[in-house]
């Protein structure tokens, strides 16, 4: 995504910011994970984790 150039996604679905005080976004990838990092544009995949895999 350009927004994070560092991050990469596995054909993702869905970005959405969180709606309390947290200030993370969350991606859905079409494989069947979720994964959360902090809003801002120099996040380091170290910061990004997976909060559900379905897949």
């Amino acid at each position: 995504m350009e927004s994070f150039p560092n991050l990469s996604f596995n054909f993702p679905t869905e970005i959405q910011g969180s709606i309390d005080d947290t200030n993370r976004m969350f991606v859905v990838e079409q494989p069947g994970s979720i994964k959360v990092f902090p809003n801002k544009e120099n996040v380091t995949t170290q910061e990004q984790s997976t909060i559900l895999d379905i897949s």
